[in-house]
């Protein structure tokens, strides 16, 4: 007997080429690799239809690839520049460190290369075929190039397994990828287990999307987003099943499957893509490409300063788990693309026209028939399973919604002007506790009165502290209790009494970062304000129009490294030397009385930005030996009318010089708008200006 391998015989009338009915025993899977060729879950749509799903899907692909590719720039991007808003996420500790940004960069490489090789392999095979195919099958025909067997048109046959090993390594892995993700593969769209792998991914998106939406009701005020993001998690939850309850007679029917799947696509292309986008789409708007930062105001503003750093922790990545949540579905999502475009076809304008445009072509094993399954005993425990998910599913529902419900009914507090509504809560939870002696009656500066509006609220959802516009104010050691504070500012008011058992420090405060006192008068400094206990992400001391009390000989001591002192509209002459001898590297003295830039500062080893706007300087240093490189010197708004010569090509390509609006650059940009020291004239706003203009 010979041991070659039986050939499939290309004149085989078409019975032979039928598959075997169910009494008929299947050829051994030792042998033969084999599928059912079943095509009942493909959805035929008119041309004009189907051009216009090809079109959109091709757009999906393209504004996904965009989106990743948005993204991948800015996590390369962020590192490699020293701008405002890459200091504000590292100071204030709004997204994982920035070791891992390669990371973060290689991930959302990986998710634009799945989509834009989608969105390719969609132009070459229709271009290919002469015709728009939407499931280019790329796996398949990798498969078939190989050169299994040449059957006629559509016809099926069963291939030996030998020739299989006879393909190249791409033939083997597209073989695996088409078991696996192929239309008839486990997670493909003809799997008779598709309702069973539909579960499971339905059940590990729905123990992420609760972790996202419930992030997202602790951070964002915007109610409306917020009940957007939580009517989706609801649909998520209970759209599966209602459409197997309303095709419970035809539960694995093309529509249910492929409204399952563009449901699912749709809730996931609006958390991946769609709310980032609309997050950052403001900041983007706002954003100085000069300086590649926001403007200072939005730094400064209540309601900005606040959304800014909610956004920042929605958008970008917070942690491991975070991270798991947005892979997975950024997967999900493009595996619904895929498989939404499985379940569609053109209808056949031709009855003799083959799905290639050609009578003859080159098939794999993958693609051969085998019977139908009977139904096993494993599909139905898989069954049993998928029922018993969705009862769990309708349950989640309900109780999400009562959840929900119950956030949305909760009573608003009055000195609260940003208000989360996280779930589970029973009191209400206020980003912005704005405490205002002369709006709030029961508000009189007194620590009672503080303490009791801490009280009412969450004090772990506080982010930012206002007083204003009390005459005498008595600070609370309740402040100690909001432990997620992290801005404090008393405005318009005078500060009596803040000991240090009201202060801020590093054990009740470990995220605060910025403390402003804004048209504030003290008769002498305030310990609370600065204990030696610092917090360690403080970046910020400014005060604004306040008169600059006499400061504590271990004022250098309290001030935490790396700081931001400013001292700005201030009658100030002379800047005090226990601030020279801090451990602060950014200074600011804009709108003060001081007449020259003092050199000492400068030479500094560790000056980052000396920042001496408004001030009545008439004149640069003759020389300026010692000046970091890289360092920013801020001669806005002042008399400066000449350049000394140390001002060259060389020194403005090392550090940063910044005269805008000074009279130099006013004749400047008259006289000679094209010369390089243009580039000297932008302006930048402080906090000082933005309150001087307010």
């Amino acid at each position: 007997m010979s041991t070659h391998p039986t050939t499939t015989n290309l004149s085989a009338p078409a019975e032979e080429l039928r598959p075997p009915a169910d009494d008929v025993k299947a050829p051994a899977r030792d042998r033969y690799t084999s599928i059912a060729p079943q095509d009942e879950f493909r959805t035929e749509l008119q041309p004009p239809v189907y051009v216009g799903v090809w079109l959109f899907t091709f757009a999906l692909h393209g504004v996904c690839a965009a989106f990743y590719i948005t993204f991948e720039w800015l996590y390369w991007f962020l590192p490699a520049k020293a701008t405002g808003i890459n200091w504000t996420i590292q100071a204030k500790k709004l997204s994982v460190d920035q070791k891992y940004y390669p990371l973060l960069t290689a991930i959302h490489v990986l998710f634009a290369i799945g989509h834009i090789l989608s969105a390719l392999a969609m132009i070459v095979v229709s271009a290919w075929d002469r015709r728009l195919v939407l499931n280019p099958r790329i796996a398949r025909r990798l498969v078939r190039s190989v050169g299994k067997v040449i059957v006629g048109s559509r016809s099926l046959r069963c291939v030996p397994t030998k020739y299989n090993n006879r393909g190249s390594f791409v033939s083997a892995m597209a073989t695996v990828w088409e078991k696996g993700f192929g239309d008839n593969g486990l997670l493909g769209i003809r799997s008779p287990h598709f309702d069973f792998v539909f579960f499971c991914r339905e059940v590990l998106q729905t123990g992420m999307q609760p972790y996202q939406v419930y992030r997202v009701t602790w951070t964002l005020p915007d109610d409306v987003l917020v009940r957007f993001y939580v009517a989706l998690l609801i649909l998520s939850c209970c759209s599966t099943p209602i459409f197997h309850f309303w095709f419970r007679e035809k539960r694995m029917s093309t529509l249910c499957r492929l409204l399952c799947i563009a449901f699912d696509m749709f809730i996931d292309f609006v958390a991946v893509v769609i709310i980032p986008l609309v997050r950052t789409r403001p900041y983007w708007q706002m954003c100085d490409p000069n300086i590649a930062d926001m403007p200072y105001w939005v730094y400064y503003d209540n309601l900005y300063g606040i959304l800014l750093l909610a956004d920042y922790k929605i958008v970008l990545v917070q942690g491991w788990l975070d991270l798991i949540s947005k892979v997975i579905f950024g997967l999900n999502l493009l595996m619904c693309i895929d498989l939404c475009k499985a379940t569609l076809k053109q209808s056949a304008v031709d009855s003799n026209a083959t799905e290639s445009g050609v009578k003859n072509e080159i098939i794999s094993a993958s693609a051969m028939a085998m019977p139908v399954p009977r139904k096993s005993t494993t599909r139905s425990t898989h069954s049993i399973v998928v029922w018993c998910g969705h009862l769990m599913f309708i349950a989640w529902t309900i109780i999400i919604l009562g959840a929900q419900i119950h956030a949305a009914t909760r009573p608003t507090v009055e000195s609260c002007i940003m208000q989360t509504r996280p779930w589970f809560i029973a009191k209400p939870t206020c980003a912005v506790l704005d405490l205002d002696c002369s709006r709030t009656i029961t508000m009189d500066g007194s620590k009672d009165a503080i303490t009791r509006t801490i009280n009412g609220v969450v004090q772990s959802g506080v982010m930012l502290t206002v007083f204003e516009n009390c005459p005498q104010l008595y600070m609370s050691p309740a402040i100690q209790s909001l432990h997620n504070l992290r801005k404090l500012r008393v405005q318009n008011s005078t500060i009596v009494e803040w000991n240090e058992d009201a202060g801020l420090n590093n054990n009740d405060h470990p995220l605060f970062t910025s403390l402003y006192l804004v048209k504030t008068n003290m008769t002498t400094f305030p310990l609370g304000a600065a204990t030696k206990n610092s917090p360690k992400l403080w970046k910020f001391f400014e005060m604004c129009a306040s008169p600059l009390p006499p400061l504590p000989d271990d004022m250098d001591q309290r001030m935490a490294p790396g700081i931001l002192f400013s001292v700005g509209l201030s009658n100030m002459t002379v800047v005090p030397p226990v601030i020279f001898k801090s451990k602060a590297t950014r200074f600011g003295f804009q709108y003060t009385q001081l007449t020259a830039v003092p050199m000492e500062w400068l030479t500094r080893p560790d000056l980052q930005t000396l920042q001496l706007t408004g001030n009545p300087i008439n004149a640069l240093p003759p020389s300026i030996d010692g000046f970091k490189p890289h360092a920013v010197l801020s001669l806005d708004y002042t008399n400066i009318s000449s350049l000394p010569s140390w001002v060259d090509a060389a020194f403005m390509s090392t550090h940063v010089l910044r005269l805008g609006g000074t009279p130099f650059c006013k004749e400047l940009l008259v006289s000679n708008p094209s010369s390089p020291y243009v580039q000297l004239c932008h302006k930048v706003q402080t906090c000082d200006e933005y309150f001087k203009l307010k």
